[in-house]
């Protein structure tokens, strides 16, 4: 192709040294690619400008369908040819209007009707209508569809019609003299106005085209849908948004009423002073699925008049379910802090309340109307007045508000005597402190429970370290006791010193019920639990009491019919009932002494009752009662109404040698002999008081489904001849009651061995087993108790007589099969009638079996 020419580089002003660098395709192929940046891309116009557009060449076609007959019959024409020219173009027209058709055909048709009732109108004027004239306008209508179809259309028109029409029959083109001559002349011309015309025509469409392109891009880029319509409410233009919104397709979605794509439709005409205002709208997709969209409606404005809206449509379902979602997650929160069994409360970092449960207005008993102001200063007020330290709570307040990121636990005590547990944590989002969670957690019942526990641990170490004296005690007891009645045998009942050792063994013989006492507290006293009525011990004690009481007193007593049979021991029975029953009078003869200045009330009369009754103990009276267990029981009930006890001592009423009576009046021990006989029992015992209005002691006792019986008491056996020779080994760890034993039986006949402690004893029975007929035995030795003895003597001698002498209750896991006790202290008629016995059942011939002298609580079986 060669060099370009200096003329083709100023016309294209290109810079020559590119030029003369670059080769003619390359330049050909630029020259091209600026042609087509010229020249209009073609693009579709909108739907309903197309139509208004088409409606307008339509309108002028139909007049030129109209006029030509009339003109062409004018002209002279014939009239079949006239019409018949008029009715092609009326035709074509018609074709136009078909909607079966596509866009471009009913514009081809349109175009192609056009510009053949354009020639006609040439030929029917014989050439004075100006071909030129007719296409300026002809080719400016025609623009108007922006369409490359009708414009190629009218170019051909140009070739054909005055290319070859006017070469050959100018008469029917052109009304020029000269054109006649110089058709070719004339068609050059004519061609210059056509493509003069096409050249503007062409510019214009660009233009068009870019300012379209410009708002088609800013309508396609955006992601909000944005739908035009008129003021019917049809939708005249939409973007890819909203036809992505929608489900419709763009030609689809332009020409639907609006009411079809979003519920409650903005109104029509809109307010023309701006845009609407934002709100929630439901866009329905052609599939039926709801789409929740933020609405905004602004009006369209033309020659300061409102011609329709823009409805501007913002998908929020992504929002709307973040939001439920959020929705959801709080309401779980707030379900979550509601179920809590805490009580909670946040504060933000001024203390100044954000929220709190339903479980914190509970505890704190908050009324409704602070909670309903959330006055925080009233708030607080509240809180504090209802705790025994107001001062430290607002401490550990100003505290935390100093040191954000503390954690803090501890106890609130109230004044109605409710604990609660306190926690504090801060409260943080995203690192950052933003307040405090202060949570509340009634303990009340747990530290009751706790300082109950604590309380029989107490009792119980007490327990064990009474038990122990009492053993001790016992033991010297023993020693003294038997001492004095030995020497008492030795002196004349009618000297002075029989008197002085009588009284000296009265008094020894109260001593052991003292000790007697502390054992039962410990639950180390033997205890022989058969099959009993309560009932008819406390009508034993009823008997006896009223006759020591003060007669102002008055005593009532009831017993209910088929009373339940319970296990028990006869004598700590009657001392738990005679206990309970002195500590009432006690209560009575103070009220009554602090009465004695000034007038008892009216209705106010001294009185012990006591009632004895089958009770079903359920799980809610458990609840209260947290030591009792459920099951059929019979109740003791002892009850005077007498001064009361104080509320702050209450804790402390069993506990050994706690009282409050004065000096002389009790030792502190009934209680505590009472709790433990109850406890040995598997009873357990409450307490309800009254300051000023009395006490009411309930005992409980398990039901047995053993009957009661009978045993009658056993004769005394005469004793033994002492010439038979019996041996008897006693074994005891206190040197003063192996003497005294031996002294009493030797006495009476018998040959006496003593060991010191337990592997003596069996040593000794190795030795002389042969010779030994009974073993004297006591249970708290060193080196061998008292049951490992037993349990290798019966390995030696299986059928050996033995009797156990203690004041502790034994090892239930040992075997005291066919085993007699002797409680210590004992006299020596004690002693010598189990000896007795017990060599008696040696010479009958039986096989053993449990003595029936022998506490339940010694045996196997327990």
């Amino acid at each position: 192709m060669g060099r370009w020419s200096n003329i083709s580089y100023r016309i294209l002003i290109l810079r020559r040294r590119k030029m003369l660098s670059e080769r003619g395709p390359s330049e050909a192929g630029r020259l091209v690619d600026i042609i087509k940046k010229v020249l209009p891309k073609g693009r579709a116009l909108p739907e309903e400008e197309w139509r208004v557009r088409h409606r307008a060449i339509l309108l002028l076609t139909w007049l030129h369908a109209a006029g030509l007959p009339l003109f062409g019959v004018y002209q002279g024409f014939g009239v079949v040819q006239s019409f018949a020219e008029g009715g092609v173009i009326a035709a074509v027209a018609l074709a136009a209007t078909w909607g079966k058709i596509s866009r471009s055909a009913r514009s081809a048709a349109a175009s192609l009707a056009l510009i053949t009732s354009s020639a006609i109108l040439v030929q029917f004027s014989g050439g004075y209508i100006e071909a030129h004239f007719h296409f300026f306008v002809m080719l400016a209508v025609i623009s108007l569809y922006q369409d490359w179809v009708p414009y190629l259309l009218a170019i051909l028109f140009v070739v054909v019609e005055h290319g070859l029409t006017g070469q050959f029959v100018p008469t029917m083109v052109y009304n020029h003299p000269d054109a006649f001559v110089h058709p070719w002349k004339w068609a050059v011309i004519h061609a210059g106005f056509v493509l003069s015309e096409s050249v503007v025509l062409l510019v214009n469409w660009r233009i068009s085209e870019q300012a379209r392109a410009r708002v088609d891009l800013v309508l396609n880029s955006a992601g909000e849908a944005i739908i035009g319509l008129d003021l019917k409410g049809t939708v005249t233009f939409a973007n890819p948004a909203a036809a992505k919104m929608t489900g419709y397709s763009l030609e689809t979605l332009v020409g639907q009423p609006v009411e079809r794509i979003l519920q409650d439709a903005p109104d029509l005409p809109p307010d023309r002073g701006g845009a609407g205002s934002g709100t929630d709208k439901v866009v329905l997709r052609r599939d039926g699925a709801p789409v929740w969209v933020d609405c905004a409606s602004n009006p369209i404005l033309e020659q300061d008049q409102v011609v329709g809206a823009v409805v501007t449509l913002k998908d929020e379902t992504d929002r709307r379910r973040a939001e439920e979602k959020l929705k959801k997650t709080f309401s779980l929160l707030s379900a979550t802090l509601e179920s809590t069994a805490d009580g909670i409360l946040v504060v933000d970092q001024e203390g100044k309340i954000e929220r709190f449960n339903q479980k914190f207005i509970q505890m704190w008993n908050v009324p409704g109307d602070i909670v309903a102001l959330r006055e925080d200063d009233q708030a607080l007020a509240h809180l504090l007045d209802q705790l025994k330290d107001p001062e430290g709570f607002l401490k550990k307040v100003r505290e935390l508000s100093q040191q954000s990121d503390k954690e803090s636990d501890d106890l609130l005590e109230f004044k109605d005597g409710r604990v609660f547990e306190r926690y504090s944590k801060p409260q943080r989002i995203g690192g950052e402190n933003v307040g405090r969670v202060w949570s509340f957690r009634d303990v009340t019942e747990r530290k009751q429970l706790e300082a109950q526990l604590r309380h029989v641990h107490k009792l119980e170490a007490v327990g064990q370290l009474t038990g122990g004296v009492a053993h001790e005690f016992n033991n010297l007891l023993t020693a003294i006791t038997v001492s004095l009645e030995l020497a008492r045998e030795q002196i004349p009942p009618e000297s002075e010193a029989y008197s002085l050792l009588d009284t000296a063994h009265a008094a020894g013989w109260r001593a052991a019920g003292l000790t007697q006492q502390l054992l039962s507290f410990s639950r180390r006293s033997p205890i022989d639990r058969q099959p009993r009525h309560v009932g008819e011990e406390v009508e034993k004690v009823a008997r006896l009491f009223r006759q020591a009481i003060d007669r102002r007193i008055r005593m009532e007593t009831g017993v209910d019919d088929d009373l339940w049979p319970v296990l028990a021991d006869a004598g700590q029975m009657n001392q738990l009932i005679m206990n309970l029953c002195v500590n009432a009078r006690d209560a009575l003869l103070e009220r009554m002494e602090k009465n004695s200045g000034s007038p008892a009330p009216a209705d106010w009369e001294p009185r012990i009752s006591i009632h004895v009754g089958n009770v079903q103990v359920d799980g809610a009276h458990r609840q209260v009662h947290p030591n009792a267990r459920t099951g059929k029981h019979v109740c003791l009930r002892i009850a005077d109404n007498g001064v009361g006890i104080d509320e702050e001592i209450r804790h402390r009423i069993f506990e050994p040698f706690f009282t409050t009576k004065k000096v002389g009046r009790g030792t502190g021990l009934g209680l505590s002999a009472v709790y433990g006989i109850v406890a040995a029992h598997q009873g357990w015992i409450e307490m309800q008081s009254v300051k000023g209005e009395g006490t009411t002691f309930s005992v409980y006792f398990p039901r047995t489904e053993k009957g009661v019986r009978s045993i009658p008491a056993s004769p005394l056996a005469e004793k033994p001849p002492a010439d038979e020779g019996k041996t008897i080994l006693v074994v005891d760890d206190e040197e003063a009651i192996r003497t005294l034993g031996r002294a009493v039986l030797e006495h009476e006949g018998y040959r006496v061995l003593t060991a010191e402690d337990g592997r003596e004893a069996v040593e000794l029975f190795v030795r002389k087993k042969q010779e030994i007929d009974l073993v004297i035995l006591d249970l708290t030795m060193p080196y061998l108790s008292g049951g490992e003895v037993l349990h290798q003597l019966r390995q030696i001698e299986p059928n050996l007589k033995v009797i156990i002498s203690s004041g502790h209750r034994a090892d239930h896991s040992l075997d005291f099969t066919d085993v007699s006790f002797l409680q210590k202290p004992y006299r020596p008629a004690d002693l010598l009638q189990k000896v007795i016995d017990a060599l008696r059942q040696a010479v009958q011939e039986r096989p053993p079996a449990a003595s029936s002298d022998f506490p339940s609580s010694f045996r196997s079986n327990g």
